[in-house]
């Protein structure tokens, strides 16, 4: 409750949660649901690849445009920008595709979005690291695929996320507004959520309150390592009263500036007692 508070984020129930460490069971997760679905797809994603994985899961997402379920899929120009061609097919097969916020002279072109949002029905969602592609997956790409993972969720939880996705769809695409239909409603498991249109917002206050609240220990794992100054301070504290703090980052990063300009901080870091 107290780091929600501090960090400006919306509490929500979950009737369940669960953590997906494996891209092919996230994958095949998304493809049930999509049968599954009877209302409504919302999908929000950074980089989706006309390849193996990506040909599979917009499959089933016409399969289920086509028994008449709604399937809206946004984009991000910057990370799907090999697809463009292939958005004229994929809208013929029923699914109403739109670029977030696209290029436009008036458009920020850093202002990008890198969720991976997935709702069915306002009911299930999923939000994580994992692309559409098959760096990803494992039967694909073996032991060089990318690891990431993605989080699980039942309950009204779902129906928060579908507002922001409804507010990224609307505000940065221009998109109409989906049917409005009831959601579940409960007594569940209380969870934060981000606000924001690009779920952004509250992030960093967030990670910086728990920094500061962590008594024992404090445990990150993240692709890209360049945290504010105040976060860095943050961290610092807690290790030096005694909190056990853990920086998990990846030996090969595949942003050349990130993976130089986070090395210089977490030598920093180490230095100053924390373990990566």
């Amino acid at each position: 409750m107290e780091i929600a508070q501090r960090g400006g984020l919306q509490l929500a129930q979950a009737r369940s949660l669960e953590l997906v460490h494996r891209g092919d069971e996230h994958f095949d997760r998304l493809v049930a649901h999509c049968r599954q679905a009877r209302r409504e797809i919302c999908f929000e994603i950074y980089q989706i690849r006309r390849d193996a994985i990506g040909r599979r899961v917009v499959s089933a997402l016409a399969s289920a445009a086509r028994r008449g379920v709604q399937v809206r899929l946004l984009v991000d120009p910057m990370g799907s920008s090999g697809v463009s061609h292939w958005l004229p097919a994929v809208r013929r097969a029923g699914i109403d595709v739109r670029w977030y916020s696209p290029w436009r002279p008036w458009n920020h072109p850093l202002r990008r979005t890198h969720r991976k949002l997935f709702i069915v029905d306002g009911r299930v969602a999923s939000v994580g690291g994992i692309n559409v592609a098959a760096e990803f997956s494992e039967h694909q790409r073996g032991d060089s695929a990318w690891r990431d993972v993605g989080l699980w969720a039942r309950g009204p939880v779902a129906a928060v996320l579908r507002r922001q996705f409804e507010a990224a769809w609307s505000n940065e695409a221009g998109g109409h507004p989906g049917t409005l239909f009831e959601v579940d409603r409960g007594s569940d498991e209380l969870v934060a959520v981000a606000g924001g249109c690009d779920g952004r917002r509250g992030h960093g206050a967030a990670y910086v309150a728990m920094a500061e609240t962590a008594r024992e220990e404090l445990l990150l794992a993240t692709p890209y390592f360049i945290p504010s100054r105040r976060f860095r301070h943050a961290l610092a504290d807690a290790a030096n009263r005694g909190v056990r703090v853990l920086v998990v980052i990846p030996k090969c990063c595949d942003i050349f500036f990130f993976k130089h300009a986070g090395r210089r901080l977490y030598d920093e870091r180490r230095n100053r007692g924390h373990r990566s």
